[in-house]
C-alpha cells in the first residue's frame, strides 16, 4: 500500500507549525527531504562489442549523474565494474593489450573508485565507464554485480569501496539481456543481503538498458531487451531508463535522483483546489509564479495521483521541511498558478 501523508486540521497547525504563516485551509500535507547521508553507487556497464557510443554518452554525464548528491550534500562512492565474468582472449577486434585493460571478474575498473574528495572526478569518471567493448558477448551483470560485493571482493580487490553505514546503489547499463545463470530472484537476494535482509530498505536498483528495441532510432545489431535488469529495478525500487531514449541527461539526472534518494517529488494526501496550492520550505514561500515547482497528475500504481514537483534549482535540501497548503477541490490542472493580481 503506498503511503500518503495524513492531513491536519487547522487548529492543530496553528498550535503546532505556526512558523508556516498558513491560516484559513482545508488541507496541509508536511514532509522532510531525507536523504541518505552515504551512499555506495556500483555501476555494471556492458562491455561487450557494441556498447561503445553508451559509454561515452554516460562518461560525458558526470555533472548530471552527481547532481543530486551535490544538491543535498550527500557523501557518495561511485565504483564501476562490467558484465564480463570469465576471462576473455584476444580476437579479430581486440589484441592483448586490449583484453589486458578488462578488469578481473568482480573488480572495479582500474581498481579505484571516485568518493567525494575526488580531484577531477569528472575525468576519473569517463575513464572508468569507458571499459572498452572486447569483453565477453555473453553478458552476465546481475552475476558481476554478485561477484563485486561478495565478502571476499568487499574485503580484498575491492576494500573500502562499500562502508558499512552507507546505502547502496546498484545501476545496470547494458543493450543486451542478462545472461546470468541463476533465477532474478537469487541475485535480488543476494544483493539485498550485503546489507543484511533486515536493511533492505537502504539497497536499490536501476536499470539503464533497451526496454522497447522498437524505440531505437538506429536498429542496434545484436542487442535485445534487458527484461531481467528491469525486473531487477521493479523489485528494488529503483527506475528503470531506455538506453535507445534521445534524451540521455534527463535519464540521467533521475538516476542521480533515485541513487541519492533525494526528492525533487512530493504526492498529496488528496485533491486540491490547484488554485489555492501553496508551498512552504522551511519558513519561506516558494511561488509558482517563480517557476520553483509545478503542480502535476502523476500515474502511480496504475492510477492518477496529484503531486508537487520541484525544479532542480529549488529543490529541498537536505533536512528542510516541507509544507504544501491547499482546499480541496477537483485537482484541475487548468487552474493551477493563477497570475499575480498588482494592486
Amino acid at each position: 500500500m503506498r503511503w500518503f501523508p495524513i492531513p491536519f486540521i487547522a487548529v492543530t497547525l496553528i498550535a503546532g507549525c505556526t512558523e508556516f504563516n498558513i491560516t484559513d485551509f482545508e488541507v496541509v500535507d508536511t514532509f522532510v527531504q531525507d536523504p541518505t547521508e552515504e551512499v555506495d553507487i556500483l555501476v555494471v556497464i556492458d562491455n561487450s562489442g557494441s556498447m561503445q557510443g553508451y559509454q561515452l554518452l554516460l562518461g560525458a554525464r558526470f555533472t548530471e549523474f552527481i547532481s543530486a548528491f551535490v544538491d543535498a550534500d550527500v557523501d557518495y562512492h561511485i565504483g564501476v565494474t562490467t558484465t564480463t565474468t570469465e576471462p576473455v582472449g584476444p580476437n579479430e577486434s581486440c589484441r592483448q593489450e586490449d583484453v589486458d585493460q578488462i578488469p578481473m571478474p568482480g573488480q572495479l575498473a582500474q581498481n579505484r573508485y571516485i568518493t567525494t574528495q575526488s580531484e577531477d572526478a569528472e575525468d576519473i569518471f569517463a575513464e572508468l565507464v569507458n571499459v572498452g567493448t572486447c569483453g565477453s558477448g555473453d553478458e552476465k551483470g546481475l552475476e558481476a554485480a554478485r561477484m563485486a560485493l561478495s565478502p571476499d571482493m568487499v574485503a580484498g580487490p575491492n576494500y573500502g569501496f562499500i562502508r558499512p553505514d552507507a546505502a547502496l546503489s546498484l545501476i545496470f547499463v547494458s543493450d543486451e539481456q542478462d545472461g546470468s545463470a541463476d533465477p532474478v530472484h537469487d541475485y535480488i537476494n543476494d544483493l539485498y543481503e550485503v546489507k543484511g535482509q533486515r536493511e533492505r530498505g537502504v539497497v536499490n536498483a536501476s536499470a539503464l538498458v533497451i526496454t522497447d528495441i522498437d524505440d531505437c532510432i538506429v536498429q542496434p545489431g545484436g542487442s535485445s531487451e534487458g527484461t531481467r535488469y528491469v525486473k531487477v529495478a521493479n523489485e528494488m525500487g529503483g527506475i528503470t531508463g531506455n538506453l535507445c531514449n534521445v534524451n540521455f541527461v534527463e535519464m540521467v539526472t533521475q538516476l542521480s535522483l533515485n541513487a541519492s534518494r533525494v526528492k525533487d517529488t512530493f504526492y498529496l494526501s488528496d485533491w486540491p483546489d490547484s488554485a489555492t496550492m501553496r508551498v512552504f520550505v522551511e519558513e519561506d514561500e516558494l511561488l509558482c509564479q517563480d517557476e520553483a515547482w509545478t503542480y502535476q497528475q502523476l500515474e502511480v500504481d496504475g492510477e492518477l495521483t496529484p503531486a508537487i514537483v520541484f525544479d532542480r534549482a529549488e529543490m529541498p535540501r537536505s533536512n528542510a521541511r516541507l509544507a504544501v497548503r491547499y482546499d480541496r477541490g477537483a485537482g484541475d490542472l487548468e487552474s493551477f498558478c493563477p497570475p499575480v493580481v498588482e494592486p
